[in-house]
């Protein structure tokens, strides 16, 4: 019986112990100097943007006391998966992710959130972000590829108000074949289906500045009545603008190109535009909204991934508790001035 008393009384004082414990609080962690790492599985840094993100991170999380690691996948999802379970084998409390192909890495991403790491998609929101803990950021590509066709067609109707069906012929840059490039194509094709006057005669893949540079004098020599450029990316806006106001053979008012994505040359670009040293006419922006200012895309990553690892994610504007995603709003930038144009410039 005695035994039996003290066992009794050990196990008492066992889970009294355990109830005083504390669980010990992400940013108490940090402040202890804890090394705390995250993931960012990417697929390459060539692209400027993406390396300007790259950077931009690893110095934001620096700053709040965590380790960035990144690696590139350089468009092999196997390779890209692989690198997924290194991260999550590794300790790393969280993965930031932005797979060319959503559904070729779900199986490496929903394996990594089983064993608790926290999942962060940039600009994605796939079928299965349900089975993933942590969360996102979201563009509806479908959506911004429309208002890139919007802004393409307001821009027709004011410089050739008497155009007739398909007499306006535009070059389609798209920047590879990933899924949100895909989504974004579909958009465009739907809206300009919706307006007789522009058709895309040429179709062909840019990635970088020197690749519009380059794709437009393919472009021209295909069709020479090519007057609108549809670019996926700011580089490859850059690029084709670059090509026709050097080049003394073509009258800059008469083209136009637009694109998804504005960072500082864009909206230099689109403000040059206006006194025709470019050709740059438009472009989508998108990030998450935060006390009324629209957030750059690395912002955007940067503020949803450290509130969700800082446990603060319940607390914000943007978090819905049974969706988990910051869903982005966009506007866009346009030609002509207007309060709209003068406030997205500023930003």
């Amino acid at each position: 019986m005695r035994k039996i008393i003290l066992c009794f009384m050990a196990l008492i004082l066992v889970l009294l112990a355990a109830c005083g414990e504390k669980t010990v609080s992400m940013k108490d962690r940090i402040e202890a100097g804890e090394d705390i790492h995250i993931g960012f599985s990417l697929e390459t840094v060539s692209n400027p943007f993406f390396f300007a993100q790259t950077e931009y991170l690893r110095g934001a999380f620096d700053a709040v006391g965590v380790r960035l690691d990144y690696t590139v996948s350089e468009g092999d999802d196997l390779v890209m998966s692989e690198q997924i379970s290194a991260f999550a084998a590794s300790g790393a409390e969280m993965i930031i992710c932005a797979p060319p192909h959503e559904d070729a890495v779900a199986r490496a991403l929903v394996e990594a959130s089983d064993k608790g790491v926290s999942i962060v998609l940039m600009d994605r929101r796939p079928d299965y972000s349900d089975r993933l803990t942590g969360g996102g950021t979201y563009v509806d590509w479908y959506e911004a590829g429309r208002e890139m066709a919007k802004m393409a067609s307001a821009w027709v109707s004011e410089k050739y108000p008497n155009a007739g069906p398909g007499s306006i012929h535009a070059a389609n840059f798209m920047s590879d074949q990933q899924d949100i490039y895909i989504a974004q194509n579909a958009g465009l094709a739907q809206a300009l289906s919706e307006d007789p006057r522009i058709v895309v005669t040429y179709n062909s893949l840019a990635h970088t500045e020197d690749e519009g540079f380059e794709g437009v004098q393919s472009a021209l020599i295909h069709d020479t009545q090519i007057k609108l450029f549809f670019c996926y990316q700011e580089p490859s806006a850059l690029g084709v603008s670059k090509y026709i106001t050097s080049n003394s053979d073509f009258d800059s008012s008469q083209y136009a190109a637009f694109t998804v994505g504005l960072r500082s040359a864009g909206r230099t670009a689109i403000e040059n535009s206006k006194i025709e040293s470019s050709i740059l006419r438009g472009a989508i922006m998108y990030g998450v909204y935060s006390e009324k200012k629209q957030l750059s895309p690395s912002e955007s990553v940067f503020i949803v991934a450290r509130d969700i690892l800082l446990g603060d994610a319940p607390s914000r504007s943007w978090w819905v508790p049974e969706d988990r995603w910051a869903v982005t709003g966009f506007g866009y930038n346009y030609l002509y001035d207007s309060p709209e144009n003068d406030l997205l410039l500023t930003r």
